[in-house]
């Protein structure tokens, strides 16, 4: 069984495990600290050298503690600091996904989350059709817009540029539609948690009526009804 030694900083001492080696081919080595907690020596675990604990960070710990002592604030025991600094941690990584969430743009979720986890969803047809929409309306006004910023008229633009370029009414609806999916599929999936901008925006009327011409047949056909009438 090891025995505990001392090392140059009072108050941490170690116990180096008979077998056990460091990725550097060193004794793997068990530290302690011991300080005083309301007038009493309490010993406390910083663990084994092998999981990333050192005599470095055993005196960050050490030295923040005494501090907390002498100030009588803050944390008072080596528990009590860890779970502090987790906390401080876990609010960090949540401040810092918020910020990405924050950031993130049109372009990022129609092709790295909406249209790879839809695309089952969807015909050959309409996989292409909104792969087409977005690539050639969608991405030149929003794509690069954080979805947090994209307004009512960024909308009314893609409308706009559609409209001169001769498109359908029922193609605008579609890109619409597109961008309304999209906003739907980031609310859902709590990467947005704002309204959607297509809600203030007017959709087009379709116009689904199609000219159809008679062919030869029904032409003579209506000549002769016709012919007769007279």
């Amino acid at each position: 069984m090891s025995v505990w030694q001392n090392t140059i900083i009072h108050g941490i001492r170690y116990r180096v495990h008979p077998t056990r080696k460091t990725k550097d081919n060193l004794p793997d080595k068990y530290f302690v600290i011991r300080h005083t907690v309301n007038r009493k020596t309490t010993e406390e675990k910083i663990g084994w050298a092998t999981k990333g604990n050192t005599l470095v960070k055993a005196n960050y710990y050490l030295s923040k503690l005494k501090r907390n002592h002498e100030n009588g604030e803050g944390p008072q025991t080596l528990e009590e600091l860890l779970k502090e600094e987790l906390e401080e941690t876990e609010l960090y990584e949540q401040e810092n996904e918020h910020f990405a969430q924050e950031a993130i743009t049109f372009a990022e979720i129609f092709s790295k989350n909406y249209f790879p986890q839809t695309k089952e969803d969807k015909t050959k047809r309409s996989f292409d059709r909104e792969q087409s929409l977005f690539k050639i309306w969608l991405d030149p006004v929003i794509g690069k817009i954080p979805l947090k910023n994209i307004r009512p008229f960024h909308l009314e633009k893609i409308k706009k540029n559609m409209a001169e370029k001769g498109k359908a009414a029922g193609s605008v609806r579609y890109a619409l539609a597109v961008a309304r999916q999209v906003f739907n599929f980031a609310k859902n999936n709590k990467i947005f948690s704002g309204e959607s901008p297509t809600s203030q925006v007017k959709f087009p009327q379709a116009d689904n009526r199609r000219d159809r011409f008679l062919s030869v047949e029904e032409a003579n056909k209506l000549l002769d009804v016709l012919t007769g009438m007279q």
